[in-house]
């Protein structure tokens, strides 16, 4: 038979078992903790790379929506330069047609006044009708000379504006490249770069549309008219 256990050793026994017990419960609910500080680190990073990823797809769309409205500029700025050449074109034709004019009633002049001019040396009655007619050729000198000159203006303005246009479309351009490059290496100092030449070309272009004063046209490109005063 086993031999009876003493109270003393049973208490032992038993004061061994609750300390093996406590060691336990202590070391699981150490593992607990490490488990729950890892489950709480884990949703910590789960949420920053989800603030992370929504903040990178609001720059995403800004991006984009900043890439289409330069790119919707570029085309605008591009558009109202190729028109403003045209004019610019046409106007710079209109003035040299009436300068034609102006040079071709001045040959007229010319000899009209040649002739009035050999008269009066001579001493002899000038007609009305010369004199008529050097009134009517003078007149349509002077207006095609006028009408010339402000085609001529209207040429100079429109390829003044079609420089800031042109100007607008080059910075814009740039900005859109750029915005490209930043969305490649996903750096916002890249498109906070573009978006300030953007804005340059925004200036340009806005004073592009806006009027200005008339420019002067330089005098050695305008045909110079001699005119005689008859009634002197």
């Amino acid at each position: 038979m086993t031999p009876p256990i003493e109270p003393t050793e049973l208490q032992e026994l038993v004061n061994k078992n609750i300390e093996q017990i406590k060691e336990t419960l202590e070391s699981e609910e150490d593992q607990i903790s490490k488990y729950e500080a890892r489950i709480s680190e884990n949703e910590s990073q789960i949420a920053k790379d989800k603030a992370k990823s929504i903040e990178n797809d609001r720059w995403f769309n800004l991006l984009g929506l900043s890439s289409g409205i330069m790119a919707a500029l570029i085309a605008i700025a591009s558009l109202h330069g190729s028109k403003l050449r045209n004019e610019a074109s046409m106007n710079l034709g209109n003035s040299l047609f009436y300068w034609n004019l102006a040079e071709g009633a001045s040959i007229k002049y010319d000899i009209i006044s040649s002739r009035i001019i050999e008269l009066k040396a001579n001493h002899q009655v000038v007609a009305p009708v010369f004199l008529e007619e050097i009134e009517t050729v003078k007149k349509a000198m002077k207006n095609a000379k006028n009408n010339g000159v402000e085609s001529y203006i209207e040429s100079l303005d429109r390829l003044k504006n079609e420089e800031n246009f042109a100007r607008a479309e080059g910075f814009l351009a740039i900005s859109l490249s750029l915005s490209g490059i930043a969305a490649v290496v996903r750096k916002k100092t890249v498109w906070y770069v573009s978006i300030g030449l953007a804005f340059v070309g925004l200036g340009f272009f806005i004073f592009g549309m806006l009027p200005h004063n008339p420019s002067k046209p330089d005098p050695k490109f305008i045909p110079q008219l001699h005119i005689i005063d008859f009634d002197k």
